[in-house]
């Protein structure tokens, strides 16, 4: 291992530290470390079988719910060993197997990767970004947040679960492809548990150790259709992975985007019509002119991780629809992210600052009136990488297609588009409403939402001695779920949470 390699895993264990100290006593951090190097240990063992993996986790009923089949573990042991990937030392078991499984992915289909040593982790904050940072020419460091990471597996459960319902429902053997649209979504998500789990699922992110869920699937999709939900899983992160990796194929880090250009004559092309840019003429060309160098690079990214996703995708679904699919879940996930960072950062929505209509409505709306410094908005960048995708047959990994195949290829995209966006959309609301709730509890350790839709809250006494406080549930006026009890006990009559 190199000295820049060793400086990078240091670096990276102290930002784990400091998040995982802030959680956890010392000594059940000190406990948790040395299981976790232990792991790292028997994966990076040069004749360790997929056996003795399975039967470490099983042995500790921490690790039960880690999602990884056979091929999973398999494919984590080949990358680890196969690869100059590094992992540091207090990375968790169950993120560490995504990461591998999704690298092992990403590295069989990128085509032209140039090898270099890769430093990838996750660290508690809870950033709605991965970041990437180069260390020198061969040497990369990737940090990535760990609920975004970890927490995507029961998302993709939840929507697996809704696509067999869909397929339930059709009473005909349809294919992924045939379900995934907003139209039939719109039919069986209201009607469905997860109706009221999903803002919970998605405000978890952001909130990390603050809020847990315990989410409530039919016993099918545990036993029988797990593997379905574990590849959703992957292509959502072999796209945010493949994100960062493409900043280093493309060498952001040291040049300006070579798309840039193209990507301004796009976006004004998209823009020509709409007499709302006229009132922000000096934004827009400060905003094309200082800005928009550093987020053309991200939405070149962007596309290359859809190409790479749609690659594994033909991997895990013999489809590549399935993968593009995973990859603009993600998409919409950043998207609905990006707003309740807005919120935990300022206490306010954004529409406070930019009303509803043009932050939907108009392209860039949002990133020349209330703008990101690093990133376009979610919403930006959705929009424009998918009318790109769909109009330059190059982003989409093969050779121009004849009219008819053109036109189908851009209506199937556009119904995966439009169901993620509505798997995401229609329950950001409600996730809005969970995360402001968790952020106005003050004397809060943690909450959990279980399995049988019990809130369980973890709250300390002066004696610093945790007490646990139980509540029903009800639903608000708004339709969208929440939970309210009294603490009477703590807060004084009538305390909502």
């Amino acid at each position: 291992m190199s000295r820049e390699v060793d400086n990078a895993l240091r670096r990276l264990e102290a930002s784990q530290e400091i998040y995982d100290n802030y959680v956890e006593t010392a000594e059940n951090v000190e406990k948790l470390y040395k299981t976790y190097e232990e792991f790292h240990n028997l994966l990076k063992g040069q004749e360790t079988e997929v056996i003795e993996v399975s039967e470490f986790l099983s042995a500790d009923p921490r690790y039960y719910n880690i999602p990884a089949d056979y091929r999973v573990l398999s494919n984590a042991i080949d990358v680890y060993n196969r690869k100059p990937i590094y992992l540091s030392k207090h990375e968790p078991p169950g993120t560490t197997i995504v990461l591998l499984n999704a690298l092992y992915h990403i590295f069989n289909n990128w085509g032209d990767w140039r090898e270099c040593n890769i430093i990838i982790g996750t660290d508690a904050s809870y950033r709605p970004h991965g970041r990437v940072e180069k260390i020198n020419d061969h040497t990369f460091l990737i940090i990535l947040g760990r609920y975004l990471v970890s927490d995507t597996f029961i998302l993709s459960a939840a929507i697996y679960e809704l696509i067999f319902d869909i397929r339930s429902e059709s009473q005909a053997e349809i294919s992924f492809v045939e379900a995934f649209s907003e139209q039939n979504f719109e039919k069986v998500l209201p009607k469905s548990v997860h109706a009221f789990q999903l803002p919970y699922m998605i405000a978890q992110i952001l909130s990390g150790d603050r809020l847990r869920i315990g989410a409530r699937f039919r016993d099918e999709t545990l036993q029988k259709k797990l593997q379905y939900a574990i590849s959703l899983q992957t292509t959502m992160i072999v796209f945010l992975i493949s994100h960062e990796l493409a900043h280093i194929y493309f060498d952001h880090f040291d040049r300006d985007d070579p798309n840039a250009e193209i990507f301004e004559h796009f976006i004004r092309g998209m823009m020509s019509d709409d007499t709302f840019y006229a009132d922000y003429e000096g934004e827009l060309n400060h905003y094309f002119s200082k800005v928009f160098p550093r987020h053309s690079s991200e939405i070149s990214a962007d596309l290359e991780a859809l190409r790479v996703a749609g690659n594994v995708g033909v991997d895990l679904f013999n489809n590549k629809y399935p993968g593009l699919a995973g990859a603009f879940i993600f998409l919409q996930l950043i998207s609905a992210l990006d707003k309740l960072n807005f919120y935990r950062a300022y206490g306010t929505d954004v529409f406070e600052h930019i009303d509803k209509f043009s932050f939907n409505r108009n392209l860039l709306a949002a990133d020349i009136i209330v703008p990101f410094r690093n990133h376009p908005w979610g919403r930006t960048r959705v929009t424009i990488v998918s009318n790109i995708y769909k109009a330059y047959p190059i982003w989409q990994g093969g050779p121009q297609r004849s009219e008819d195949a053109q036109t189908f290829e851009v209506n199937t995209l556009q119904n995966v588009i439009s169901g993620a966006h509505f798997l995401i959309d229609y329950n950001l609301q409600g996730a809005l409403d969970v995360l402001a709730r968790v952020l106005s509890r003050g004397g809060e350790i943690s909450v959990h939402l279980t399995g049988d839709l019990t809130r369980i809250m973890h709250y300390a006494s002066k004696d610093s001695e945790s007490f646990v406080y139980t509540c029903p549930t009800v639903r608000l006026l708004s339709g969208s779920w929440c939970y309210y009890g009294r603490f009477s006990d703590v807060y004084g009559e009538g305390s909502p949470i």
